[in-house]
C-alpha cells in the first residue's frame, strides 16, 4: 500500500529510520499485514473467511453464483446470501436461522440482526404479506430528493422521446454539478437494478453522460427524479408463483449512430427477476436483424438464471421466450435467411441451436403486451404505465 505524502511525513517524523524508504514523490510503500476495507484484496479475503466458515458447517456453494450457499436439513433448505458483509438468511424453520444466527456471533463481534415480517435489507424494505415479498425503496428515493439541493417538479414519465439525442454545442456542467450528477446517477442505478426498473432506459442512457454531461443531461436527469417524486411509494412483488418466461425486446436505429437498444425482461411466476436494457454494440439493417442481436446476447441471461434456480433446488419447466417479431421467430425456429456478415451467422446458428436442442421454446406475443418495449426506449403515457402496471 503506498502511503501519500502527508503520512509518510508523519511516520518519518515518528521514527526517522524509515526515512530511507521515501520515494521520489516523499511516500513509502508498505506491506499490509492485515486486511483494511477498501483495499482491492479485502472483499476478496472476507469471503473467503465468511465462506469457509458456512461451509464447514455444512452449506454448499450454489455454482452459478458463489455468493448464494444453501444447506439442507431433513428435506428443508436454508439460504444464506452474501452481500459484501450484509447477509440475508432465509429458512421454513425458526431454529435453523437461530442456528446460523449463533454460528456468526460466536465467529464474529458486533453483529446487527434485523428480521421478522418487515426489515431492511440493502436499502430496501421487506415487508411479507399474504401475496408474497414486498420490496419498496421509498427511504431510498427521498434520500436522494432531499441531497439533491433542488426542488424538483413531479413528472407522470421519466423520459420524453428525445432522451437519446445529444446536443453537441451544449454547455457542460461545472465541477461541482457534473460531481453531483455522476453521484445521483449512480444512485439511481443501484435503484433500477434493486426496484425501480420503470426507470431503467433513463437511467441506461444517463449513465452514458457521466464523465461530460451538460446542461440538457442534468434536464433528463431531473426528469427522471421528478418521476421518482411522483411515484415515490411504487413496490415490487415477489411471490410464490412458478414458471420461467423471458420478453425480448429491440429498438432499431435508437441511437444518432444507427444502433440500436436491447431490452429483456425475465419472469419467474410473476416475479420480475431482472429488467436490463442495453445499447447494442453493432448496427443492423432492419428490425428483424436488431431482434435477433437482442436475443443473441439476452438469451444467455435466460440461461444462467435458470442453471442458478435449478442449483437452489427448483424443478423448472422448458423457459419460454417471448418476441414480437414474426420473422425473427422464423429465423430461430426454421432456421434459413440470408445474413450478410459471419458475426449474424453465428448469432443466428447459437439461437437454432438452442431451440433445437430445447433449451427454450420461442413463442409470438402482441406488441401491445411486450413489457420489453418498456426497456428499448421511451414511450407515450398510455402505454408506458399500461406496460409498466404489466
Amino acid at each position: 500500500m503506498i502511503l501519500n505524502q502527508e503520512l509518510s511525513a508523519m511516520l518519518v517524523e515518528m521514527k526517522p529510520r524509515y526515512k530511507v524508504f521515501l520515494d521520489k514523490h516523499g511516500r513509502i510503500i508498505v506491506k499490509v499485514q492485515r486486511a483494511q476495507y477498501g483495499l482491492i484484496q479485502s472483499g476478496r479475503l472476507w469471503y473467503e473467511k465468511i465462506s469457509e466458515m458456512l461451509k464447514a458447517n455444512g452449506f454448499v456453494e450454489n455454482m452459478m453464483d458463489k455468493c448464494v450457499l444453501n444447506k439442507y436439513i431433513a428435506g428443508e433448505q436454508t439460504t444464506v446470501v452474501l452481500y459484501v458483509d450484509d447477509l440475508l438468511v432465509t429458512s421454513p424453520t425458526q431454529s435453523e436461522l437461530n442456528t446460523v444466527k449463533d454460528l456468526i456471533i460466536k465467529e464474529f463481534f458486533d453483529i446487527k440482526i434485523k428480521g421478522g415480517e418487515a426489515f431492511t435489507y440493502l436499502g430496501m424494505n421487506v415487508k411479507e404479506t399474504k401475496e408474497g415479498l414486498t420490496l419498496s425503496m421509498k427511504h431510498y428515493i427521498q434520500t436522494i430528493l432531499d441531497g439533491y439541493g433542488k426542488e424538483l417538479r413531479t413528472c407522470i414519465m421519466p423520459d420524453e422521446k428525445d432522451l437519446y439525442f445529444i446536443q453537441d454545442d451544449e454547455v457542460p456542467l461545472d465541477d461541482n454539478r457534473k460531481s453531483r450528477f455522476h453521484t445521483v446517477v449512480a444512485r439511481l442505478l443501484y435503484l433500477s437494478k434493486r426496484t425501480r426498473s420503470d426507470n431503467a432506459v433513463a437511467v441506461n442512457f444517463l449513465c452514458t453522460r457521466v464523465l461530460n454531461p451538460i446542461i440538457d443531461d442534468e434536464k433528463k436527469l431531473e426528469r427522471v427524479l421528478g418521476y421518482m417524486k411522483n411515484k415515490i411509494r411504487k413496490s415490487r412483488l415477489i411471490d410464490r408463483s412458478k414458471g420461467t418466461e423471458m420478453y425480448i425486446d429491440a429498438a432499431f436505429s435508437a441511437h444518432p449512430d444507427g444502433k440500436g437498444q436491447s431490452g429483456c425482461v425475465l419472469v419467474f411466476g410473476n416475479t420480475v427477476l431482472e429488467a436490463s436494457t442495453r445499447k447494442q454494440t453493432c448496427a443492423t439493417r432492419d428490425s428483424t436483424k436488431a431482434e435477433m442481436v437482442a436475443m443473441g446476447r439476452l438469451v444467455l441471461d435466460l440461461e444462467w438464471h435458470e442453471e442458478c434456480f435449478k442449483h437452489q433446488g427448483y424443478k423448472l419447466q422448458r423457459p419460454l421466450v417471448y418476441q414480437d417479431n414474426t420473422s425473427t421467430i422464423t429465423l430461430v425456429t426454421e432456421g434459413g435467411g440470408k445474413m450478410r456478415n459471419r458475426h449474424m451467422r453465428a448469432l443466428q446458428a447459437v439461437l437454432v441451436d438452442g431451440y433445437q436442442n430445447g433449451d427454450y421454446d420461442v413463442s409470438h406475443i402482441s406488441i401491445h403486451k411486450m413489457i420489453a418495449d418498456l426497456m428499448t426506449k421511451p414511450l407515450g403515457g398510455f402505454k408506458f404505465h399500461n406496460l409498466v402496471q404489466m
